[in-house]
């Protein structure tokens, strides 16, 4: 898109945009800069914003919820109830990727210990200075959507894209992360640091809705 006519369509939708937070109201702490850097080579990857930046509050567009929530590894198959994402530290164990044509676990046994008690935070919000205008859907935005559109069949910023948090491997070189698609499915990105930047090496869709 025109990156003056990009400016301006942003500008216009200016008063559809994020709503400030109430006053008095406590924010998530910021997502980590390295949490960010694996979140933004998905989004670059994948191009996840494409949709939105082009199509703005269209059916097909999809923001980025601003908050990413905590990822649960658990140890069985009972299902903790205490994270909306979540992944069994089998399946997490079982993941391989290749690297000159051999596949490789990515993460080892010995990641165990690091990758287990990283969900026990709280929700993050992403760093709104990486982001286009509009981009992001603040959960007061969110709720403002709902109530404008109870009942009808308007979907628009409602069809949102939501992250986990990333895991980390013990090294920090590896790293896990889902992403929520609301009304398409959930898909599992990895990705191993090479450099200063992070490259993405393998995805598997999880489910689809």
């Amino acid at each position: 898109m025109n990156p003056v006519f990009r400016t301006g369509w942003l500008l216009g939708l200016a008063v559809a945009c994020t709503p400030a937070s109430p006053p008095g109201q406590t924010l998530p702490q910021v997502a980590s800069r390295e949490e960010m850097a694996v979140i933004q080579a998905v989004i670059q990857t994948n191009e996840l914003l494409a949709d939105h930046q082009l199509f703005g509050q269209a059916l097909s567009a999809r923001p980025l919820f601003s908050q990413v929530l905590p990822l649960a590894v658990r140890s069985n198959n009972q299902a903790t109830r205490a994270a909306e994402f979540e992944v069994r530290l089998a399946d997490l164990l079982r993941h391989t990727y290749s690297v000159q044509g051999q596949r490789l676990r990515f993460f080892t046994s010995a990641d165990s210990s690091a990758v287990v008690p990283q969900w026990n935070g709280g929700p993050r919000r992403l760093d709104s200075t990486q982001f286009a205008l509009c981009d992001l859907l603040t959960p007061a935005s969110y709720r403002l959507e709902r109530q404008q559109h109870v009942g009808s069949h308007y979907r628009g910023p409602l069809a949102y894209q939501q992250f986990s948090q990333p895991l980390f491997s013990a090294d920090e070189t590896k790293a896990y992360i889902q992403l929520d698609a609301f009304g398409s499915g959930r898909t599992a990105y990895l990705l191993v640091k090479k450099g200063s930047h992070w490259e993405q090496v393998a995805s598997h869709l999880l489910w689809v809705e």
